[in-house]
């Protein structure tokens, strides 16, 4: 007998229909002049811009078939040197405290990914001893386990308390087993992360 998936059916039929959505930011003026009116098109064409440079739409279209398949989806938008960066996240990598998201407002937030030691060693090469020292971790592929070089590694935010403040408590960290690799203060008052 033939069985058919009817939930996958749906879900990439609303994905691709939403999807071909792609919706353009407009900037307008409160009664500005000709000169301003002219730069407010040039930043919507620069924001457009960097929508395309950075796949923004397919990004978020993989996000929302994450939707329709766990019930979350996530882009995660941040810069690397002067470049930004959109990339979907896998919902199962996005760990929030369900006490502390109970009313919708969590003030921290962590993504767990695998990476090889070897990119590892090339982002923070002054920590050389402690990703050489970290165990491999045993990754979970479909039904078998497989020994691998890679190292489980956690990116965690936690926001500031007080937005007022003049010392921050808001927090970026990238840890690894037995390591911390970056730890530095976070002022956003919002996650890196698109959430659907």
């Amino acid at each position: 007998a033939i069985q058919m998936n009817v939930v996958a059916s749906c879900v990439d039929t609303v994905t691709s229909k939403i999807g071909k959505n792609r919706p353009r930011p407009m900037f307008l003026t409160k009664g500005g002049n000709y000169s301003l009116r002219r730069r407010a098109e040039k930043v919507g064409d620069f924001v457009e811009a960097i929508f395309m440079r950075t796949h923004l739409f397919e990004q978020m279209v993989l996000g929302f078939r994450d939707c329709g398949i766990f019930g979350k989806g996530f882009v995660k938008i941040y810069r690397d040197g002067k470049k930004i960066i959109c990339e979907r996240i896998n919902p199962v990598e996005v760990i929030v405290d369900d006490i502390e998201a109970i009313h919708g407002q969590p003030r921290q937030m962590h993504q767990t990914k695998y990476i090889s030691k070897e990119f590892l060693r090339a982002m923070f090469p002054d920590k050389q001893k402690e990703i050489e020292a970290a165990r491999p971790d045993e990754a979970m592929i479909g039904a078998t386990m497989m020994v691998t070089n890679m190292v489980r590694v956690l990116e965690s935010w936690h926001l500031q308390s007080d937005e007022s403040a003049k010392k921050t408590d808001g927090k970026h960290a990238i840890t690894i087993d037995g390591a911390t690799l970056l730890s530095e203060d976070y002022t956003r008052s919002r996650f890196p992360f698109v959430t659907m």
